[in-house]
């Protein structure tokens, strides 16, 4: 499979693996996590693809990450 699982496995967590969102506003988000017992891990830094984005963990540890809206790289 493209993935490298094998067949039948069925899906399994990569410790590389994020829940993405593109919101409106990085800088509020970065503070909420904070505030809500997440950590942010990476500082907002714009990508060499053109995204602008930061990487986190949420308050259980689930590794997430954010872009503004307006730079979703699409292509």
């Amino acid at each position: 499979m493209a993935d490298k699982d094998a067949e039948g496995d069925g899906w399994r967590f990569h410790e590389n693996q994020y829940l993405y969102f593109a919101i409106e506003n990085l800088e509020s988000m970065s503070e909420k996590i904070q505030q809500a017992g997440g950590k942010v891990t990476s500082p907002i830094e714009s990508m060499p693809w053109g995204e602008r984005m930061f990487y986190a963990l949420d308050p259980f540890g689930n590794p997430i990450s954010f872009v503004d809206k307006t730079t979703v790289f699409r292509g």
